[in-house]
């Protein structure tokens, strides 16, 4: 695994490289620089794209309290991958405009054009930089979803659970967040709590007087793991989670009596875990083998890639988060064309699947299009007709 990850931390900085060199060189335009110059912004650019991996393996490999370096990487890592997005957009309006011959002729003017253009990339990723950063410090919002089920047992009629996903504690989460949280869901009054995963990016050792919230919850969670448990020290948490009171359901379920109706909770290991465990196995059909009697299925799953087998082995509710919405513009507009179900409420025959944008943030403290949200699921009875 730490071949895997050293693997994967290498092509991190080649791409971060590349795409520091190409947008120091597509955008260096706005400005007049001397050849010195161009350099300097050229090596100082590549540094600050280069400063949140190298700060992650630090973290990883030593107990170094870096909360205001990884903030302040996580912050430019944020505005880096806006300006990259939209200098990709400006270069492949710039090659459509020279094929449809829409540029001036002249030499001097297209030069001025093309430097006129890369201050409004510049503005304009700085401007969407400012409000994500403005959006992802307010409080996550509720989302209320309602679901109806033909046929519903009567006894699961009005059933309240809250999925929280992706809180993403590390060095950088503000001490009380959790513990607000944990309080916005108690306020709620959930028959459970579920939580689809990435609780936690950063071991056990560091984060557990953090996690230690979660004792203060007043109704049964339930939880399964994400990638960023994987690469935190993933048994260390699952025996920590369990030790406070929280189900740990990786490839397992439990059978819950609500009143007089009997609800199955299922929960699958992250999607990731067979490439970076040899025994690891994520698996909807095995995690609800032997299952008992049930009136109703619900699947937590982190990655939403798990939906579609867990739809097939028979439950009624998918639960999953991972994708983030997208967090931010522009990715969370793009977010739909790379992962199945992204985010929100979809609707497959009788069951439904749904994806949370988050509760948290990871890497750049950003939120735009894509807010995070603590979210109440109800489910409604309603019969078919004859």
């Amino acid at each position: 695994m730490k071949r895997l990850m050293l693997y994967f931390a290498f092509v991190v900085f080649l791409i971060l490289a590349a795409s520091a060199l190409y947008l120091v060189t597509r955008l260096g335009s706005a400005f007049p620089l001397s050849s010195l110059g161009h350099g300097l912004l050229m090596l100082f650019t590549l540094l600050l794209a280069l400063l949140m991996p190298a700060l992650l393996i630090l973290r990883r490999v030593s107990e170094v309290d870096l909360r205001w370096p990884l903030l302040l990487a996580y912050s430019v890592f944020g505005l880096f991958s806006i300006l990259l997005a939209f200098t990709l957009f400006r270069d492949v309006l710039w090659l459509l405009a020279r094929v449809v011959t829409l540029l001036p002729r002249d030499t001097a003017a297209r030069a001025l054009l093309f430097a006129y253009s890369s201050r409004i990339v510049l503005l304009a990723g700085t401007l969407v930089f400012v409000g994500g950063v403005l959006v992802a410090r307010r409080p996550a919002r509720l989302h209320e979803v309602d679901l109806s089920y033909p046929d519903l047992h009567p006894d699961l009629d009005g059933l309240r659970i809250v999925q929280l996903s992706d809180i993403h504690l590390d060095q950088t989460t503000r001490p009380e967040l959790l513990t607000s949280i944990v309080s916005r869901t108690n306020e709620l009054q959930p028959d459970f709590v579920a939580l689809t995963g990435d609780l936690v990016d950063g071991r056990v050792s560091e984060l557990s007087m953090q996690a230690r919230a979660l004792t203060e919850l007043k109704a049964p969670c339930y939880f399964v793991s994400g990638n960023h448990e994987l690469y935190s020290g993933y048994s260390e948490w699952c025996r920590f989670l369990d030790s406070i009171g929280v189900h740990v359901l990786d490839q397992c379920n439990e059978l819950v009596t609500h009143k007089q109706a009997h609800l199955l909770i299922t929960g699958v290991s992250d999607f990731s875990i067979p490439r970076m465990f040899p025994s690891g196995i994520s698996d909807p059909l095995m995690a609800m083998s032997n299952a008992p009697v049930h009136d109703f299925c619900l699947l937590l799953a982190h990655q939403p890639s798990s939906a579609k087998a867990a739809l097939a082995a028979g439950a009624n509710l998918v639960l999953a988060g991972h994708t983030h919405g997208g967090q931010y513009f522009p990715f969370s507009s793009l977010i739909r064309f790379f992962q199945p179900y992204a985010k929100g409420l979809y609707h497959i025959g009788e069951a439904y699947v749904y994806t949370s944008p988050g509760t948290g943030t990871w890497g750049p403290p950003l939120r735009l299009g894509a807010r995070h949200e603590i979210t109440l699921i109800r489910l409604h009875r309603t019969r078919q007709n004859p």
